[in-house]
């Protein structure tokens, strides 16, 4: 069996994604995942090498390295003259670019200790980002190995870094034999920004596990909303709170999955306005297993997903409620527009506040048969494009095979 490496940020996270297509990978290579933790259960026949990232004296070690480096230099000039929408600065995106490099850097050093270069492998980077750029610089040296990578929506989108800038794209560009696009906005925005064309760059969407727990819609007295993200800036869950302190017409309960660096603050939002709003109940379930918000799918008749951020790739959170066939609320913004089309209700980019109190309102005087069609187009939506298995197995045969005979 030839070998695979798959290069993943956290195990347990990540295995929410890569899930459907590790399970046709593990029967068909010898695969040995790379990734920061692995505390969940861990699949057999699968070898997994944990790396801890080094110390910070290790890290200013790394800037020896950069400073011998040509290509460190040409992405240090190009930080420097680049125009970002995100107002954060010419010192924002250099020091991206030194923790980028530094960071790749002693993944890389990693990676040949622990005996993970060779020649005749195959290395698949399901993320655009450190780990990748640690390979692509170093793969050239390895006769017959090649390196594909997914991107997604952090390691694409300027605006999904602090610092406005994505480093490195350009260097990992040259040297990938394919980057797999997850969202067709996502596609069409790097082709255009990079000016890159040609057979390297294809577009394979992921998904969600099936299953057949969708029921008969039945009007409640009290709406049920649900919403599932990190906590940060970047998805904006305090609009969401916001919008729900405007409610006058209908009882909403609304319970939020996931935490992040905003969750205090957007929990102390939350206490100060909707305890005051006798219309809505509300819930932080915080991180849990992905199980668990399965089973509350099941088992709650779920009026609406919502989500509020400013950007995104293809969420997996948005395709597990379509699922479902929960109808979604949403802004139009990056691939949005596409993924629930005719099965949602979009509100502007902005995502205001009175936008979404009114969508939430507008959704509970809908007529049933109006609703019970949303819910009915967002199941067979997801049926065409987002079952992870059938994704998964073409990638697997369309993708990863081909590429596998050139080696």
């Amino acid at each position: 069996m030839k070998k695979l490496y798959l290069l993943l940020d956290d195990w347990d996270n990540d295995r929410n994604f890569v899930g459907g297509e590790l399970e046709l990978l593990r029967a068909k290579y010898d695969v040995t995942i790379l990734c920061d933790s692995a505390v969940g259960n861990r699949l057999p026949g699968v070898r997994y090498i944990i790396y801890k990232e080094p110390s910070m004296t290790k890290m200013l070690l790394g800037v020896l390295k950069l400073i011998s480096d040509t290509d460190a230099w040409r992405e240090l000039i190009r930080a420097s003259k680049y125009r970002s929408q995100v107002s954060a600065g010419v010192r924002a995106r250099i020091s991206e670019v030194l923790r980028f490099y530094i960071k790749a850097d002693l993944f890389r050093v990693f990676m040949y200790k622990e005996g993970c270069f060779e020649d005749g492998a195959l290395y698949y980077s399901y993320w655009n980002f450190r780990k990748c750029y640690a390979v692509t610089h170093e793969i050239s040296k390895f006769k017959n190995s090649r390196i594909i990578s997914r991107i997604h929506g952090y390691d694409l989108y300027d605006e999904q870094l602090p610092s406005g800038y994505q480093p490195f794209k350009i260097s990992m560009d040259a040297a990938l034999d394919k980057l797999i696009f997850v969202s067709e906005h996502g596609m069409e925005y790097y082709l255009n920004k990079y000016g890159r064309k040609g057979s390297k760059y294809e577009l394979r969407l992921l998904g969600t596990k099936r299953h057949d727990d969708t029921e008969t819609y039945e009007r409640r007295e009290e709406m049920t909303i649900v919403s599932c993200s990190r906590i940060d800036e970047c998805k904006r869950v305090g609009r969401i709170v916001e919008a729900l302190s405007l409610i006058k017409k209908v009882n909403v309960r609304w319970v939020h999955f996931g935490d992040g660096v905003l969750g205090d603050e957007v929990r102390k939002l939350a206490g100060e306005l909707l305890k005051k709003n006798p219309c809505v109940k509300y819930e932080f379930r915080g991180s849990v297993p992905n199980t668990e918000i399965h089973d509350f799918y099941r088992s709650e008749m779920i009026d609406a997903f919502i989500t509020s951020s400013m950007s995104e790739g293809n969420p997996v959170s948005v395709m597990e409620a379509m699922s479902y066939g929960i109808p979604v609320i949403a802004p139009s913004i990056c691939n949005f527009p596409n993924m629930i089309a005719g099965c949602g209700i979009m509100v502007s980019d902005k995502c205001l506040p009175s936008e979404i109190a009114g969508v939430i309102e507008d959704l509970r005087e809908m007529p049933l048969e109006k609703i019970t069609e949303l819910r009915m187009k967002a199941r067979l939506l997801w049926e065409k494009n987002y079952d992870a298995m059938s994704n998964s197995r073409r990638f697997v045969e369309e993708v990863l095979e081909p590429l596998e005979r050139k080696i």
